[in-house]
């Protein structure tokens, strides 16, 4: 059986700590992680700052997410409820098994589990069962979730592990007691296909469903399966079309209902499966907590220890609490996708809807990769290389087993949402810093095909790039394809990093050719308006431009933030805008002209921090000579967009993609994707601690720590000076120590523009 990424994670811990402790002096103590976690935070937020975060208890990358989901009056936008759980809520829908983290679209949220009182005889509606709670009466912590729902004197509480889910109902008083199941609850437009439960007609169920959410129904939808146990046994089961149910074949397609006499407390524990019914009973019985809730908490929080004691935080008084429990939380929320799903024996489905077995790494699904790719899974290869080499491969085997590499893959289907190519630009990123898990030569050969030759599986042609026809005769997207201007810069990022590293591995045709589509992306720049802008296939340029507006040409966003996506050719960008201080001039405009017109509701027509496309442009002035108004303009949105509250994003966590901007920020640094570089930011801490998977361990150090000290005169890497915004990944995986000297006035860090001496 595969190793658990939690195994390999204390391994390399332990490790670690064994090497920095053999100094003379022992190291100063760190903060206790664990206590600083906050699920509640990002489960608000309005309009287009909604977080999306599931507040229930899960292990890192476990399948089983057993969550509240809410809504109010009935009523559950999908954007609100992408997670299930809105913090503005006031009633309770119920429990169900699954969730994603941070997505922008509702999907999983399957399995609905609803403590009740008397119901009606004839079938169940949600309406009848809902309940309104108060966030007065939960307790929410890593590992745990419990609400108290007055209106039916009943608490509820939920725990997890990998693959299973635990609760607790305490029904208080004498009144009857009841626990809905239902198969057909959904998130937005979610539903159940098809389903079964069969009530063994003693302590168990079992059963199967097919879902359909906004995302899976593109592939007709998975399967979950699931076993569940109880420590009473009802007084009577029915279906919720209210049909008694006694025999152990009987069966209700929809759900059921557990009816209860005389029993304060009812108990139970299901395991789930992407593969069968029966690997759902194994994975119970492997996890078996014998409805001991508090032992799943504290091997929950065993589970998440090593991960969260990666990064050591010094203790410090002048830290404020709330700036700690945001990062630790921010860190959390990284580790929860992509969704691992090596079952019992290593079994998982694959992409060809067959099982299979890793016998020797852990399967993953659910990636989020044009948000991804950006972050969190550079913080991975940081932090965690052995469970992103693991990552790779499960992306490889969906390539293998369904004919292309995914671009959004979820469950056990493509989805193919979003755009861009970024399974290539994740494979990349990995390559350039040694992350790999697999034969490189062959699967860079195999990128490259794939970037420049139709593929074909099961009767179905797919394409790397985008509108692939124009842009491999014109060199762009025309205006004839939706999102033209996008979907070119895409192509233009794709290609400039698979071209880069094979230049690097010696495949010079190929690069020759990858690097020059590459530059395709300023046929878009039109110098009447100084923008990327929309053109046609016969060149000519979308009139009347308006660069604030989200139109037709742009995908989540505008002509003023996708103007400066191309941060792999930021020379060529800055030349076009009419030079170094043109261009920052340009920069420092969208930050101030964001600042002044926030509005958490709605997208910004300046810089929108929210969205991904603008993620790293706050790091290409420290690029451009001006590293003081990336230390500025980082830590203002740290501190505005940040908050240790619900409304703790600026958008959707995209799984985990807005946590590890803040997680790298707070360390000073923010990666280049596709690429071994990082930009050098400003370190939010006077010192951190990295603990690194091959036993080094990195400090990073803020000399003269100050809360208003957020400028920085000098980086020292090990006694010498750097000289560049820019650092390898090399050099902070040899450890040492990164040493900043803070101010309180800007200064110039670095001696010459960063693009401008390479």
């Amino acid at each position: 059986m595969a190793s658990t990424p939690t195994a390999r994670l204390s391994l390399s811990v332990a490790l670690a700590t064994s090497v920095f402790g053999c100094g003379s002096e022992d190291p100063p103590p760190a903060v206790s992680p664990l206590p600083l976690v906050d699920p509640m935070i990002g489960t608000g937020g309005l309009g287009f700052s909604v977080g999306s975060i599931a507040p229930g208890p899960a292990r890192p990358f476990g399948l089983a997410k057993p969550s509240p989901d809410t809504t109010e009056g009935g009523g559950a936008p999908g954007f609100n409820h992408c997670a299930g759980y809105y913090w503005y809520d006031s009633e309770l829908r119920g429990f169900s098994q699954i969730h994603l983290e941070g997505t922008g679209v509702p999907d999983y949220g399957a399995l609905l589990l609803m403590p009740a009182r008397v119901l009606p005889e004839d079938r169940l509606s949600e309406a009848q069962y809902r309940a309104r709670f108060d966030h007065r009466d939960e307790t929410v912590k890593l590992g745990r979730y419990e609400v108290r729902l007055p209106t039916l004197s009943i608490r509820a509480r939920v725990a997890a592990t990998d693959k299973t889910s635990l609760y607790r109902f305490d029904y208080e008083g004498s009144e009857p007691a009841a626990l809905v199941l239902n198969l057909d609850h959904g998130l937005g437009t979610g539903r159940t296909l098809d389903g079964e439960v069969r009530y063994d007609g003693d302590r168990s169920f079992e059963g199967w469903l097919l879902h359909a959410g906004d995302l899976s129904e593109r592939f007709g939808g998975f399967r979950l399966h699931f076993v569940g146990r109880l420590d009473v046994k009802p007084s009577r089961v029915v279906g919720l079309s209210g049909r008694d149910l006694h025999t152990l074949t009987s069966t209700a397609r929809s759900g059921l209902v557990l009816h209860f006499s005389n029993t304060p407390t009812v108990q139970l524990q299901m395991g789930l499966s992407f593969v069968d019914v029966e690997t759902a009973r194994e994975n119970l019985d492997a996890e078996w907590m014998d409805f001991d809730l508090d032992r799943a908490e504290r091997e929950t929080e065993a589970a998440w220890t090593p991960i969260l004691s990666r990064v050591e935080v010094v203790s410090d008084p002048s830290l404020p609490e709330a700036v700690l429990r945001r990062f630790y939380t921010a860190l959390y929320h990284v580790f929860h996708m992509p969704t691992q799903i090596s079952e019992s024996g290593g079994k998982y489905r694959g992409f060809d809807g067959a099982v299979h077995r890793a016998s020797d790494f852990n399967y993953h699904t659910d990636f989020s990769l044009w948000d991804t790719f950006r972050s969190t899974h550079p913080l991975f290869v940081l932090l965690a290389p052995s469970v992103q080499a693991d990552m790779n491969r499960s992306l490889l085997d969906m390539q293998q087993k369904g004919g292309f590499l995914p671009r959004w893959p979820l469950a056990t289907g493509y989805t193919w949402t979003m755009l861009g190519n970024h399974g290539e630009t994740m494979l990349v990123d990995s390559i350039q810093k040694g992350v790999t898990g697999f034969e490189v030569d062959a699967v860079v050969e195999a990128l490259i095909q794939a970037a420049n030759e139709p593929r074909t599986h099961s009767g179905v042609t797919r394409m790397a790039r985008e509108c692939w026809d124009d842009y491999s005769s014109l060199g762009y997207c025309p205006s004839e394809h939706s999102g033209s201007v996008s979907r070119t810069l895409e192509n233009a990022l794709n290609d400039w990093t698979l071209g880069t590293l094979a230049q690097q591995l010696g495949k010079t045709d190929a690069a020759s050719k990858l690097l020059s589509r590459a530059a395709g992306w300023k046929q878009h720049f039109d110098p009447a308006t100084g923008f990327l802008t929309a053109k046609d296939r016969e060149g000519n340029f979308s009139p009347n431009l308006d660069p604030a507006l989200h139109g037709p040409d742009y995908i989540e966003g505008n002509a003023r933030q996708y103007t400066l996506y191309p941060y792999q050719d930021l020379a060529g960008l800055t030349e076009l805008a009419g030079g170094n201080n043109a261009m920052v001039a340009r920069l420092e405009e969208m930050f101030v002209r964001a600042e002044a017109e926030y509005d958490p509701a709605w997208p910004s027509l300046w810089h929108w921090h929210g969205n991904e496309p603008s993620m790293h442009v706050p790091y290409l002035m420290a690029e451009l000579g001006r590293a003081d108004l990336t230390q500025r303009w980082v830590r203002a949105i740290m501190d505005r967009h940040y908050p240790s509250s619900p409304e703790g994003f600026a958008g959707n966590d995209d799984g985990g993609t807005l946590s590890a901007w803040y997680v790298f920020s707070a360390l000073g640094l923010f990666p280049k994707a596709g690429t071994d570089q990082y930009w050098l930011g400003a370190p939010r801490f006077p010192e951190v601690r990295l603990r690194l998977e091959n036993g080094k361990t990195l400090r990073i150090v803020a000399e003269g720590y100050a809360e208003d000290a957020i400028y920085v005169q000098s980086v020292k890497l090990d006694g010498q000076r750097l000289e560049s915004a820019l650092i390898t990944h090399d050099l902070l995986t040899a450890g040492g120590e990164l040493v900043f000297r803070m101010s309180k006035t800007p200064v110039d860090s670095f001696q010459v523009p960063s693009s401008a001496s390479r």
